[in-house]
C-alpha cells in the first residue's frame, strides 16, 4: 500500500511504501518549487469519472485540486500550480 503525504517544509508530495520490504526505506517526491500548488494523492480524483491519462477531468474542471492525501487511495502524484492573473 502506497502512502501519500505533503512535507510541510517545502510542500513536496512524498510517496512510500512501508509494507513492501523491497521498497520500504525509498521515497518518491514530486515537487513544484516556489509555487504555490494544490495537490491530489488520488488517482480517481485526478482522472475523473469520464477522464482519461491523455485528458485528466482535473484539467479539464479548472478547479483547484482537494490536497487530498494518505493511504488507501488510488495512489498517484498531481500537483497544480496556482493561477496567476495576466500582465
Amino acid at each position: 500500500m502506497i502512502v501519500t503525504e505533503r512535507d510541510s517544509g517545502n510542500g513536496a508530495v512524498l510517496a512510500r511504501n512501508p509494507w513492501n520490504t523491497a521498497f520500504g526505506p525509498y521515497v518518491a517526491f514530486a515537487a513544484m518549487p516556489g509555487r504555490e500548488v494544490t495537490v491530489t494523492g488520488d488517482r480517481r480524483e485526478f482522472l475523473g469519472r469520464n477522464g482519461t491519462l491523455v485528458w485528466p477531468a482535473a484539467l479539464a474542471r479548472r478547479q483547484q485540486l482537494s490536497n487530498r492525501l494518505g493511504a488507501g487511495l488510488d495512489p498517484c502524484a498531481a500537483l497544480q500550480p496556482h493561477r496567476t492573473a495576466p500582465r
